[in-house]
């Protein structure tokens, strides 16, 4: 199967997204699609509790990202039939069919053009009332201490375009029994925020909270065993469970602020005062310095 972005669909001359035919034929397929995708997932489910969503408005869930599994774990958590947004990557053939028959929106993380058509996508499923999953720190976190990697403020603009709410997941997976631990947080509201800055900031923290109770509520390590070495261990075993992972390429469209102080005072380089210049400056403003 062709995984199709939305630039190509676009310079194919196709829709971006399906039709309400083919949404519906999808919803109708879906709880046989999420019993058939458990094939692959070696965790229990244990819902920590249920979501609570507000009335007539369309739903993103939101959820952090570490694994292969938690796509699988995400959809059966939620219940509800909900469109994908899901990085163009190496995909094993079951997991490939999976996405197109649930319905996934595939974009290419290195091409801005693509990013700002698949927001475009995004917004039109939720006006037509289609939830979405997305896992907004765009990759999986194998840092050894952020609970949530940072976020871009692109799924702010998506909601409040689609005038839609957030609802955040966090999964805690405890590789000792083999159980995975969801919780739903409280529905969040672009529109209470200022800034897309602002409100970006609270779904992290949001995020970033839930997870941190789930960690205090079933720790997995104790004191003594959180050791750096333990934790790449694990990070090693979660890329070697999924062999087209490409490390590389995932660690390369991790999302940063500023990458380095060179990036960050790049701007002033490029600002250049000649000797003239700063004579007719100073002359100007002469009393100000």
């Amino acid at each position: 199967m062709v995984q199709l972005n939305s630039l190509s669909k676009k310079e194919q001359g196709k829709s971006l997204i399906d039709s309400y035919p083919k949404i519906l034929l999808k919803r109708i397929a879906n709880p046989f699609l999420k019993a058939a995708s458990s094939v692959k997932v070696t965790y229990r489910l244990k819902r920590e509790n249920q979501y609570h969503a507000i009335a007539k408005r369309p739903i993103i869930f939101l959820a952090n990202h570490s694994c292969f599994q938690d796509t699988p774990i995400v959809c059966k958590t939620v219940k509800k039939h909900s469109y994908i947004l899901t990085g163009v990557q190496k995909l094993e053939p079951l997991d490939e069919f999976f996405f197109h028959a649930n319905g996934a929106i595939f974009v290419d993380r290195k091409k801005k053009e693509d990013m700002a058509l698949s927001k475009e996508a995004m917004e039109e499923y939720l006006k037509r009332n289609q939830s979405l999953i997305v896992f907004p720190e765009g990759t999986w976190n194998l840092s050894d201490a952020l609970l949530v990697l940072e976020l871009k403020w692109g799924i702010v603009e998506v909601a409040k375009n689609a005038n839609a709410q957030i609802i955040p997941i966090s999964l805690d997976y405890d590789t000792e029994h083999k159980i995975c631990h969801t919780k739903f947080g409280s529905p969040i509201l672009v529109e209470d925020y200022a800034t897309k800055q602002e409100a970006i900031a609270a779904i992290r923290d949001t995020m970033a909270t839930l997870r941190w109770e789930q960690i205090e509520a079933y720790p997995t390590l104790t004191r003594d065993e959180k050791t750096l070495e333990k934790l790449r261990r694990r990070k090693t075993e979660v890329c070697e469970e999924y062999p087209l992972f490409d490390y590389d390429y995932e660690q390369s469209v991790v999302f940063h602020s500023y990458d380095s102080p060179e990036k960050v005072f790049e701007p002033i380089k490029k600002l250049t005062i000649t000797k003239q210049n700063a004579f007719l400056f100073s002359k100007q403003n002469k009393g100000i310095w």
